[in-house]
């Protein structure tokens, strides 16, 4: 089914308070355009995720029920939903972190599934990479931002570096792209700010050359010019890259900008899904609506007392 779904008019739109989005425009209707010729890089059939916390059957939380989705090659796709309605768990199935109780997860083909052998958590690692709001759990703190970036890098020089260049020169030029200054790379984590950890960890994700970057959160601990600095760092990395992004999160404007097309999910179920502009200023289902005129309220609440 693909993600690009036109949308049917609905509702009247409820778009106040999220800030203006490209998909409006010619340049970002072209790009759907594209997408709808692109090939699908991620595949989710039929997904149901469930967490066990006892032996009994009252003691099993469905998390993910059902989902199915796909992504195409490139595509900048959000997903928006409450606290606890699946996301961050669909996120992390899709990673190969969880496992799946049912159904069927592929990127670019190549079954996503936790564990195996070294071949095959290379072959994952090849194909997608997260960022989610704790970087610092990417990093052993007894090491500096640059032996932990340098150690990813060596263990997949076999594929990267045809020239054999040294694993210092790519890491340098992985924290230039990020934009992270010389002088903190040989820092240990805890001595780095959040936006700063942030960075080293798309280096760090990035010195693979994934195909699909997912994000989970990636900037909900920052403030709020890190955060629009760093999104900003990761959109124009994919341009550059033609990386696949999936964003999770429960803020709907930033989503609404960086995102072309967005699902919502609703205790563990995608209720709706299409180009970004369309679900966002005219949703089909009551859950959207409602995210939306909660989201309007608290605009309105931020732009009073501001």
């Amino acid at each position: 089914m693909p993600v690009c779904s036109p949308v049917l008019p609905g509702a009247s739109g409820l778009s106040a308070g999220i800030p203006a989005h490209q998909p409006g425009g010619a340049e970002s209707r072209g790009a759907l355009r594209s997408l709808w010729r692109s090939p699908e890089v991620i595949e989710v059939s039929s997904v149901t995720v469930v967490y066990r916390t006892g032996p009994r059957v009252r003691n099993r939380l469905t998390a993910v029920e059902g989902v199915s989705a796909t992504v195409a090659e490139g595509a900048r796709f959000g997903v928006v939903g409450e606290s606890g309605c699946g996301k961050s768990s669909l996120l992390r199935a899709i990673a190969g972190l969880i496992a799946v109780d049912q159904g069927r997860i592929a990127i670019d083909g190549f079954p996503i599934a936790p564990g195996g052998g070294r071949a095959a958590r290379m072959q994952r690692a090849r194909r997608v990479q997260m960022l989610g709001q704790h970087p610092e759990q990417l990093f052993d703190p007894r090491t500096t931002i640059l032996e932990s970036v340098a150690e990813v890098v060596a263990i997949h020089a076999d594929r990267l570096h045809a020239a054999m260049r040294a694993q210092n020169d790519r890491c340098a030029e992985l924290f230039e792209r990020v934009g992270l200054h010389r002088e903190l790379w040989q820092r240990y984590p805890h001595e780095l700010s959040g936006g700063q950890l942030q960075r080293a960890a798309l280096a760090r994700a990035l010195a693979v050359q994934p195909q699909v970057l997912l994000l989970d959160e990636p900037t909900s601990m920052l403030d709020a010019s890190v955060q629009a600095r760093i999104m900003a760092l990761i959109d124009e990395i994919r341009r550059a890259t033609g990386t696949t992004t999936v964003l999770v999160s429960h803020n709907i404007a930033l989503v609404a900008r960086v995102s072309d097309v967005v699902a919502v999910m609703q205790r563990g179920r995608i209720v709706e899904r299409g180009a970004v502009q369309e679900v966002f200023s005219r949703p089909r289902h009551p859950h959207t609506r409602m995210l939306l005129e909660a989201h309007h309220e608290m605009s309105v609440v931020r732009d009073a007392t501001s």
